[in-house]
């Protein structure tokens, strides 16, 4: 058998190479990039994933500055199945970050986020306590809702889910999490909330733990 020189495989093979750049490049979302979002408290930084999807979801950190982006591997997924995803860095203006922000205030600041369109909240500890209040308070802003230990005094529970009723939730909770711990949490939040959906994981800490996460939130979001 005769073997065909390199030269003449060379064009064929450029040009498969460039069919997979491009099948690749039209499916997958743009890099996320980083802006400035105007809010009635003043401008805050935002992270943007695929800003071309028509549904929004709106990622909101807890209360470490050092762990603004700790949504991103999540908030990467949702782009990748449509989703246009916000994450506001509200550390970004002091009348926003966290200890200086009051819940009204945060309801403000999200509403302006999300510019009238209604979106998929998720929140973690502090991130967390202040979507379920803006959830409560603004069912109609909200489609669904993602509560990562969201770090609520037990008794604003009761009150936090009859606002919420009738908005599909999901609970996120690591068994070990020291800081919110699962089990003085969850008794109250599977009381006072039936409908929500939980999800738990046997380790993590306070953390959101993305491999593990991310299968039961696309599940939820359908």
């Amino acid at each position: 058998m005769s073997r065909v020189p390199w030269r003449y495989l060379l064009g064929p093979m450029l040009l498969a190479l460039i069919v997979v750049v491009a099948r690749s490049s039209s499916t997958s979302p743009p890099r996320p990039v980083v802006t400035t979002m105007g809010t009635p408290l003043g401008a805050v930084s935002v992270t943007v994933h695929n800003p071309q999807g028509p549904r929004l979801a709106i990622c909101v950190h807890g209360f470490n500055r050092a762990l603004v982006d700790e949504w991103s591997g999540v908030a990467s997924v949702l782009a990748n199945s449509g989703y246009r995803v916000l994450m506001p860095n509200l550390h970004s203006n002091p009348s926003t970050k966290p200890g200086a922000i009051s819940q009204a205030e945060f309801a403000s600041v999200a509403l302006a986020l999300a510019n009238g369109q209604p979106a998929v909240w998720l929140g973690k500890s502090w991130g967390g306590a202040n979507v379920a209040s803006f959830a409560a308070a603004q069912p109609k802003a909200v489609t669904r809702v993602v509560l990562d230990a969201p770090a609520l005094d037990a008794r604003s529970v009761p009150e936090l889910c009859v606002g919420m009723h009738g908005t599909p939730l999901l609970l996120l909770w690591a068994e070990d999490d020291t800081v919110v711990p699962l089990a003085s949490a969850v008794p109250t939040w599977r009381a006072r909330c039936p409908h929500a959906t939980l999800h738990t994981e046997p380790t993590g800490g306070h953390r959101i733990l993305t491999d593990a996460y991310v299968p039961a939130v696309l599940a939820f979001l359908g």
